[in-house]
């Protein structure tokens, strides 16, 4: 039996259960319909296997289980070709090389264009799941992975231009260096984080964007 229809539907189920709240059912669906797709190495099944990694990073987050939340978000990125840092060490160095990365994507950005529809989805993807790391760090206090994965999902986003995953990224730098504190860099990011939720046209992803700011300025 092809197990693409069954998967779609486990897929199907653990969204809407997501939609609903209802994480540990959405858990349940996510963990059944990756298992089915590993048994039967269905390249159709395998092209999905990021989006229910990253339905389970939000399903254990909303279950409150930050442990399985933050593997699952490691998992997608895997997936996803943007491995992140998982060690002490790797974090540092891939703190620096951050650094590096959004320096030249302001110096150079043609460097860092685009390549196709693919591509953005992908950025757009892999900036998702680590803002989701970002709050998994901050409340684990891991500061180091916060500021890592804060920077990471702003260069990640940057090409794609304004999006509601570029206008979270710079609300998120706005309120860590807002607590360092380095007030003018954090309202230079949090002027620019209003400035990309003007031009959204969803809502909720404006209204995440002003919350954030807001409690920034408080």
């Amino acid at each position: 039996e092809a197990p693409e229809p069954t998967v779609n539907y486990l897929y199907l189920a653990g969204q809407s259960a997501l939609g609903r709240f209802a994480n540990r059912e959405a858990i349940r669906f996510y963990g059944r319909a990756l298992k089915v797709g590993e048994e039967h190495h269905d390249v159709r099944v395998e092209a999905r296997v990021a989006e229910m990694e990253e339905g389970l990073l939000h399903a254990y987050h909303g279950a409150g289980d930050m442990d399985g939340s933050l593997a699952h978000g490691l998992d997608a990125l895997d997936v996803l070709g943007r491995p992140a840092a998982r060690s002490n060490v790797g974090l540092v160095f891939g703190l620096l090389g951050q650094v590096l990365v959004g320096f030249l994507q302001g110096r150079w950005p043609g460097l860092f264009k685009t390549r196709g529809d693919a591509d953005v989805d992908n950025r757009l993807a892999a900036a998702r799941i680590e803002n989701r790391i970002s709050e998994i760090a901050v409340f684990r206090e891991e500061n180091l992975r916060c500021l890592y994965s804060a920077l990471r999902q702003l260069n990640i986003a940057h090409p794609c231009g304004p999006t509601a995953e570029l206008g979270r990224a710079y609300a998120v730098m706005a309120i860590i260096l807002g607590t360092v504190p380095m007030r003018r860099v954090a309202d230079a990011w949090s002027n620019r984080a209003v400035q990309t939720a003007d031009q959204l046209e969803a809502q909720l992803d404006r209204a995440w964007i002003y919350t954030r700011c807001g409690s920034y300025e408080t």
